[in-house]
């Protein structure tokens, strides 16, 4: 019998992962690293992404699909100016009809040593 590995866990399959045990069936965002990552976890189990080319127009998006489904629309976005585009779709959320959840994702590299020769960088996923 054949032992089935298991991929290794990461940040953007539990943030995928959450989302789904949360009933979000689609997710906008802007194409690119991180979001990328967590598309990929989130179509792989089910959720539709939306790509949009910039954070404004995935906000709008997902405001309007939140007022026309009552379902809050799920927007992920890069950390930082990102967050400053996503505004734009955040300020028609005034209303408990309009309902919104933008994720800025960041990703943090931090250097880590292995001896006195080498050096390694890895990355993990951080949500703010």
């Amino acid at each position: 019998m054949a032992v089935q590995q298991r991929s290794p866990v990461t940040g953007a399959g539990i943030i995928a992962r959450t989302l789904q045990n949360l009933g979000v069936t689609v997710v906008f965002g802007i194409v690119g690293v991180p979001v990328s990552d967590i598309a990929e976890q989130a179509i792989d189990i089910g959720i539709r992404f939306i790509g949009f080319r910039n954070e404004q127009a995935a906000s709008y998006a997902a405001t309007a699909y939140g007022y026309l489904t009552g379902k809050p629309g799920v927007c992920l976005v890069v950390g930082g100016p990102g967050v400053l585009h996503a505004i734009a779709g955040v300020g028609y959320t005034s209303n408990p009809t309009n309902p919104l959840v933008v994720y800025p994702l960041v990703l943090i590299e931090r250097p880590i040593s292995i001896g006195t020769a080498s050096r390694i960088t890895t990355s993990k996923l951080t949500v703010v």
